[in-house]
């Protein structure tokens, strides 16, 4: 099923096979928000964006399409990964790795300046890992992390497409098996306009029985596709003594 598939099956659903252009044309704008609105709930569709970075390098912008993270991996120049951690933007701008206080041990700061810092929590807590963090900003998302390294960044991450409204002839970025999500969708926000413009009682008691018949159809078919495309390859494990399992440490 294409999408002129899917607008000819919404015409059917509204009482008007053959759609007229202008009507195709709201329809195919219907069509775009409601498979936008999908792909919301359902975190986007997946993919994996790789960036090479060096030491003068400390933050990525993401593409427009980006939606949600899901993993960031860290990569030296051999392939083999840092060890990492997401942090809060406000950590991520009072945590400086690795400073070292050259000031000899009993040697007190008598000055009457305040006395500086230099091993806070946040070193205890994140030296030897990369700490990493997001911006957000109204057009841009981009990604922070500290220290600055060579190597790979592995952003594995959900977006949203382009709009389709260009391309409403090709096949739906979707599951065949779905399909039905996008035909109620839209199917019901067509009758929702035609409600609007009811003037009889009947046509009222007519329209909000199809509304509420398609309306309970796409949430049913929403629920099924979000089982369907939101899974999780594993279970989350907790190891408490992360030590444990470093192999330098075995006898």
């Amino acid at each position: 099923m294409n999408f002129n598939d899917i607008i000819t099956s919404i015409g059917v659903n509204i009482g008007s096979p053959n759609l007229p252009s202008a009507e195709r044309t709201v329809v195919k704008r219907d069509i775009d928000y409601v498979i936008n609105k999908v792909l919301r709930k359902s975190e986007g569709l997946k993919k994996k964006t790789e960036f090479t970075i060096t030491t003068d390098d400390s933050s990525q912008v993401m593409s427009d399409d980006f939606l949600a993270v899901r993993e960031v991996i860290f990569l030296n120049s051999d392939g083999n990964r840092y060890f990492s951690k997401e942090i809060e933007y406000e950590t991520y701008l009072k945590w400086r790795p690795n400073i070292i206080n050259n000031t000899p041990f009993g040697v007190f700061d008598t000055a009457s300046t305040p006395e500086l810092i230099y091993d806070s929590q946040e070193n205890f807590d994140l030296d030897g890992y990369v700490g990493y963090t997001w911006l957000d900003t109204a057009t841009q998302v981009t990604l922070l992390w500290k220290p600055a390294i060579a190597g790979t960044i592995q952003v594995y991450h959900s977006y949203i497409p382009e709009s389709l409204l260009s391309s409403l002839s090709s096949s739906p970025n979707f599951n065949t098996a779905f399909h039905d999500v996008v035909i109620d969708g839209v199917t019901e926000k067509q009758l929702i306009r035609k409600f609007s413009r009811a003037r009889t009682e009947i046509e009222i008691v007519s329209l909000r029985s199809q509304i509420k018949y398609y309306s309970d159809n796409y949430k049913e078919s929403l629920a099924e596709f979000l089982k369907f495309v939101n899974k999780e390859a594993e279970t989350h494990r907790v190891e408490p003594f992360d030590f444990l399992n470093d192999h330098s440490m075995l006898l």
